[in-house]
């Protein structure tokens, strides 16, 4: 094959070696010559076999090719003298270079090991606690070429790649994914990747004076009106909902959930939201003031209302309806009950619906839109784990009431171990849990929280000792005057 020249019927195979031209004095021939050398590992100095060799001349034309052999060795078609520059390449390593002067002896290349490492972490990750993590390495085409799994320091390694673009991506179950492009050469340093929960966080104001509006009900939707997830919103009108099952962003963003949004005296309305895999920016929702009737019916309104009014007041007592609980976390469906002041009551776990989310509530007693009473306790009936050794997330309990964190962490089967401090927070609220939200640990395990005593009082400050008063000074004696001589 000629220099730069494609494969004639007859030429000769670029890898099989040809006889030399008549050497010069000092050895080397004075015609083409067969350019040799051998690839090896740069650390461990084995050869590497099946590497593609590719020599361009000072032009940038490739003129030969060739591959390695078990013992790392390569030789190609014959090349005259002249500068050549040699690209090598391998799966598992980086693209090895080498600019040789033809005929100069046999070509010795290095190939560094291509790998990408890192570390994983989790943004509520407590002192010693490490996050599992799968990470990926995909290419520019979207093909993935590494997998592999933090080990127990959160660490992890993808090799066998090349030279390239890659998109690193580490994920696990309650988080967020993290994305990092990066580019595989010599000069990559390990990645710090943070993952971040999957919550949906928002706040919900008035429309009016963007005052926060208590005890509003926030429902996640798809598209085809499925629940996934619903909350209810604290003293600042702000709420949470995790998130689970999210596909990477597309393209071309559309509506993936539609968020609706309910409060007593106020209209409904529902936001359209775009969510992925990736996080979410916090939403915010402003709620009108609900339409008054027109002023005609406002006198017979008034009146209706002082009779109806009356009536309760006689023949009932405090009532309350049901919430919806279908669907959601036991964690959600406690916050649920909270709102419309009932209790949770037992929860008993079944494997009868092998479609549905561990966890989750599949039914309640009473069901969703039944009147009781206010204070009354709501059974439910959850999802269970078929595996032989099922596990539960651990729910997140700090902020709440003890109250309410022992009947949530009971519910779950949690064995609670009660810690009393001194802290800022009110006392009664649950200050610090470990395990953290999150969790997953066998049924039955230990989750120890501390709940605060309220601030301790301040010492008083010490009384300043009294100075003793100074004794005055005696005065002094006069001299005697002295007698006259």
């Amino acid at each position: 094959m000629a220099p730069g020249g494609d494969d004639e019927p007859g030429a000769a195979d670029p890898t099989v070696e040809m006889d030399a031209t008549t050497p010069l004095a000092d050895g080397r021939p004075q015609g083409p010559s067969v350019l040799r050398g051998v690839v090896t590992a740069a650390v461990s100095g084995t050869p590497v076999e099946g590497a593609s060799v590719e020599v361009a001349d000072a032009e940038g034309q490739v003129v030969a090719r060739a591959v390695t052999v078990a013992d790392g060795r390569f030789s190609t078609a014959q090349l005259p003298p002249g500068s050549y520059r040699l690209t090598v390449t391998r799966e598992g390593y980086l693209a090895g270079h080498h600019d040789h002067v033809h005929p100069g002896g046999r070509v010795q290349i290095e190939l560094e090991q291509a790998r990408i490492t890192g570390t994983v972490t989790a943004q509520d990750d407590g002192p010693g606690e490490h996050v599992v993590a799968e990470v990926t390495a995909q290419d520019a085409d979207g093909h993935i070429r590494a997998r592999t799994w933090t080990d127990g320091s959160g660490r992890f390694a993808l090799d066998g790649l090349t030279t390239g673009s890659y998109t690193v991506a580490a994920a696990s179950d309650g988080f967020f994914t993290t994305r990092e492009e990066v580019q595989l050469d010599a000069g990559l340093t390990p990645l710090a990747l943070e993952l971040v929960p999957a919550e949906l966080q928002g706040q919900v104001l008035t429309e009016s004076n963007g005052e926060p509006v208590l005890d509003a009900q926030a429902k996640l939707r798809t598209p085809d009106g499925r629940l996934v997830g619903q909350s209810v919103t604290d003293p600042a009108g702000r709420f949470l909902i995790p998130l689970a099952d999210l596909a990477p962003p597309a393209a071309v963003p559309g509506t993936t959930h539609h968020l609706e949004v309910s409060a007593n005296g106020f209209e409904p309305t529902t936001v359209d939201l775009s969510l992925s895999d990736e996080p979410a920016a916090e939403v915010t929702v402003a709620l009108a003031a609900a339409k008054r009737s027109p002023w005609v019916w406002a006198g017979i309104g008034a009146a209706l209302l002082a009779l109806l009014a009356a009536l309760f007041a006689l023949f009932s007592t405090d009532e309350t309806v049901v919430p919806d609980l279908v669907g959601v976390t036991i964690e959600e469906a406690a916050d649920l009950l909270e709102a419309e002041e009932l209790a949770l009551g037992e929860v008993t776990f079944t494997d009868t619906d092998p479609d549905a989310e561990p966890g989750t509530v599949l039914s309640s007693d009473p069901e969703a839109g039944e009147t009781v009473e206010v204070g009354d306790a709501v059974d439910l009936t959850a999802a269970d784990d078929p595996a032989e050794d099922p596990t539960v997330e651990v729910p997140r309990v700090t902020g709440r009431q003890e109250s309410d964190a022992l009947r949530l962490l009971d519910a779950l089967g949690f064995d609670v171990a009660i810690s009393r401090i001194e802290a800022e927070e009110p006392a009664g609220i649950v200050v610090a849990q470990d395990p953290a939200p999150r969790t997953e640990v066998p049924v039955g395990d230990e989750v120890r929280i501390d709940i605060s005593e309220g601030p301790g009082e301040a010492a008083p400050e010490p009384e300043p000792e009294p100075e003793p008063e100074p004794e005055p000074e005696p005065e002094p004696e006069p001299e005697p005057e002295p007698e006259p001589e």
